[in-house]
């Protein structure tokens, strides 16, 4: 190779791409070649004034350090809003569903609780069960006047037996329960 054709070489290719035998050849026709020599000088000062140039960063490891706790204190704020929203409205939707449904069952608790006129009819309709003379210890309980019947448009009242002695008692209604009544 000539030194013209080594100048151009140098020109086209990076120190990386160039084979051994071609660093070689380089090597021995520096000493010889003026031209080659300034070729290769021109390429080093480039290299340092790209260097130079874009190479100088002035941050200190004082100002990285504060920046990156202003990022992670940034995002870690924002996670914790969404870790928030994450778990508040799975507990809004259970909330919202346990409501609707007790609201939907609350009617129907009360209508099967409730005696319909016919069954009212029926049980004033029966005759009381005779009573047992051999038992002289109870005395005789006339039964109570007869209460005039509720006009149509009134709903029966609702009347719960009296608890016999020793049972549980029975719970207590919950505090939306008048207000669902009254519905």
């Amino acid at each position: 190779m000539t030194n013209e054709q080594l100048v151009e070489l140098l020109q086209q290719k990076t120190p990386e791409e160039l084979t051994p035998a071609q660093i070689e050849l380089l090597r021995g026709r520096l000493a010889e070649s003026a031209e080659l020599r300034a070729a290769l000088a021109g390429g080093l000062h480039i290299d340092t004034y790209l260097s130079a140039a874009l190479g100088q960063v002035h941050i200190s490891p004082e100002q990285i350090s504060a920046r990156s706790r202003q990022h992670s204190a940034a995002g870690s704020s924002s996670v914790l809003v969404v870790l928030a929203a994450l778990v508040c409205l799975p507990l809004v939707l259970l909330l919202g569903a346990v409501l609707v449904s007790a609201l939907r069952s609350a009617p129907q608790q009360v209508a099967v609780s409730r005696p319909t006129d016919a069954q009212q009819d029926q049980s004033e309709a029966e005759p009381p069960a005779p009573q047992d003379d051999a038992n002289p210890t109870e005395p005789d309980v006339e039964p109570p006047p007869e209460q005039p019947k509720p006009a149509a448009t009134e709903p029966a009242p609702e009347v719960e037996p009296p608890a016999e002695p020793g049972a549980p008692a029975a719970p207590a209604a919950p505090p939306w329960q008048a207000a669902l009544d009254d519905a």
